[in-house]
């Protein structure tokens, strides 16, 4: 099959596309000289991509990759779960990590591949970050925080010290975590919830202070 038509690589700028289409990722792909933004990979063709060009679902990557060699792929998708499968799809070797100049980063701070920093952003000394982690606009880490890989952080969200976030979980926009907290793998902490208390893996938590969803029978 013929590859998809498509510009020629520009410059010594890096090739990059986004999954799928989110604009504030692609306002902070645009504003690095190191990319070149290609375009965004959605399974939604009728998804407004505000201006992007749509370069198809999934199964496009490997015609655009041989038309655009060295494309790489920044993925925004949630849930974590779905970030991690689609890691394998595109090959972990093919993915890009996008960091915002307006996040502060501590030198002492460790910061996984193939994740998303976004502006305003405060990452304090000796908080781990792994791999294909989000960390969302104005959100704070603070020290000692430790975000296993495919973790999700809503917008302003703030996590006190000596927290473990476990693989797959995700903590809403505004939530406030609670130091010496630990939320399970595959745990949702609701949007501004205030955790105290320990998650269960897998337990979704809303409210202030943050309480489990109680799961109807049948």
């Amino acid at each position: 099959m013929a590859a998809p038509p498509g510009d020629d690589m520009a410059g010594a700028r890096v090739p990059l596309a986004i999954v799928p289409c989110e604009w504030d990722v692609a306002d902070l792909a645009e504003s690095l000289d190191r990319y070149d933004l290609v375009g965004v990979f959605d399974i939604d063709a009728a998804r407004d991509t505000h201006g992007l060009r749509h370069l198809g679902d999934d199964t496009a990557f490997i015609g655009w990759q041989a038309r655009r060699p060295g494309l790489k792929v920044c993925l925004v998708i949630d849930p974590p779960a779905l970030r991690e499968r689609l890691t394998a799809h595109y090959g972990p070797g093919n993915l890009e990590g996008l960091v915002s100049p307006h996040a502060t980063v501590s030198r002492h701070a460790i910061v996984g591949p193939a994740g998303i920093i976004q502006r305003g952003v405060t990452i304090m000394p000796a908080v781990r970050i792994g791999r294909g982690c989000n960390v969302n606009i104005n959100a704070t880490l603070h020290h000692e925080v430790t975000l296993d890989d495919y973790v999700s952080v809503g917008p302003g969200a703030i996590v006190l010290g000596t927290v473990r976030i476990g693989r797959h979980a995700s903590i809403g926009a505004g939530a406030i975590v609670h130091q010496n907290v630990t939320i399970g793998p595959g745990a949702r902490v609701g949007a501004g919830a205030v955790v105290v208390r320990d998650v269960a893996p897998g337990q979704t938590v809303v409210g202030v202070p943050a309480r489990p969803i109680k799961q109807e029978a049948g």
